[in-house]
């Protein structure tokens, strides 16, 4: 059922997603999509790296009573990463290749999470 779902924000990303991940915050894979080849960009790899900076994120906000953390978006020359949190305990990741349209990730990264929350 995760599947499906990733699978279909990566269809209409329209080829310019490296891949998309459902995660817990501990790292722990739930369901992944990959499309690009290029063994240095391992979506799993850098979606428990990102946990790390979800987690200091969501502390960050914690200690300035901000709330909590919703999305997070990282751009670097490879790719941007966009992460959305689903509950408290889990997130879906989106990479994008460089060009992507941001705002359509977004929109289909707030559809996913809450598609997503339904079924966990």
């Amino acid at each position: 059922m995760f599947k499906e779902e990733l699978q279909s924000m990566v269809d209409r990303m329209e080829g310019q997603v490296i891949g998309a991940i459902l995660m817990d915050r501990e790292g722990i894979t739930l369901e992944k999509i990959g499309t690009e080849p290029d063994p240095s960009l391992d979506t799993e790899t850098l979606g428990m790296e990102y946990s790390v900076i979800l987690k200091a994120a969501s502390k960050t906000a914690g200690m300035i009573e901000a709330g909590d953390v919703q999305e997070v978006c990282i751009r670097n020359d490879k790719f941007t990463t966009m992460l959305r949190m689903v509950n408290k305990e889990y997130f879906v990741a989106l990479f994008l290749k460089p060009g992507s349209n941001l705002g359509k990730g977004r929109v289909l990264l707030r559809s996913a999470a809450a598609g997503f929350l339904k079924d966990l």
